[in-house]
């Protein structure tokens, strides 16, 4: 009886360390990807930082360089400041399946800043960039109304492109992720989907988004200003849409707390 009690606990206890092992794996594995995210920003930033501009540009994706010329990324980055001894500080990282979010600042010595929000997926096995936002922000007018309003105006189209990857992907959760944790305190992973999923009808028709170029009409503050509001709208080569994107500080970066587009007809 004792030798069968003891063969029993000898089984447990080895399904248990198995169990242990793969969590500890699956951590690894979890937190090796996030890190690899991490290195692809900063291997971006670092060369930015030592002018090695082609370097940089060949970490973005094909999709996102048929959209881009080299000369035109290159011309876009030199209106901000990636200062050779800048530091980097990460504010915000996430993974959901094949596709990854990292924003932070790269600050100089003057405490002024770059902030950078990427988009990454995986193409041929290697983290590429599939959308990037640069705001050049300083520090000493980060918290004025001015500053706050440019800071929220640059990642709109940002926002739009991860809805947009989300609805095309089928991938509500990792546009989830993208909300404050006020908001996924009230609203669960299932109730988002049920929010959003009819959106996925409209998967086609905005299928040009990355195209378009976006317009803001008006900006408001909401709930003791604490709530920032911004709406707009987009065309696509057919039709015109309407957003209405709600912000809401946490931390180091803003997070979506309300978001609606809604299709107001063709062009």
């Amino acid at each position: 009886m004792q030798k069968g009690m003891s063969m029993t606990l000898k089984t447990i206890a080895k399904g248990a360390f198995l169990i242990c092992s793969l969590v500890c794996l699956l951590v690894v594995i979890v937190v090796f990807q996030i890190n690899s995210l991490e290195k692809t920003g900063e291997v971006f930033i670092a060369s930015l930082q030592s002018k090695e501009t082609k370097l940089a540009y060949n970490l973005l994706s094909n999709d996102l360089q048929n959209e881009l010329t080299y000369e035109g990324f290159r011309s876009h980055v030199e209106n901000y400041s990636f200062d050779r001894d800048g530091k980097i500080s990460w504010a915000d990282r996430y993974r959901e399946n094949e596709v990854g979010f990292v924003s932070g600042h790269l600050t100089n010595e003057n405490e002024q800043s770059t902030h950078f929000d990427f988009i990454l997926g995986q193409d041929e096995d290697d983290w590429r960039i599939y959308a990037l936002n640069l705001t050049g922000l300083d520090k000493n007018n980060q918290g004025t109304e001015i500053g706050v309003q440019k800071e929220l105006e640059s990642r709109i189209p940002l926002d739009l492109r991860i809805f947009l990857s989300a609805v095309r992907n089928d991938d509500l959760i990792f546009f989830y992720k993208n909300f404050a944790e006020a908001f996924q305190q009230q609203y669960s992973e299932a109730e988002f989907i049920n929010l959003y999923g009819p959106f996925k009808g409209y998967a086609d028709e905005i299928s040009d988004l990355l195209e378009t170029q976006v317009f803001i009409e008006k900006y408001d503050k909401e709930q003791g200003d604490l709530v920032h509001a911004i709406d707009g709208y987009y065309f696509n080569k057919m039709y015109k849409y309407s957003f209405t994107i709600k912000y809401l500080r946490e931390g180091e970066v803003f997070k979506i707390v309300g978001f609606n587009v809604s299709l107001d007809g063709r062009k």
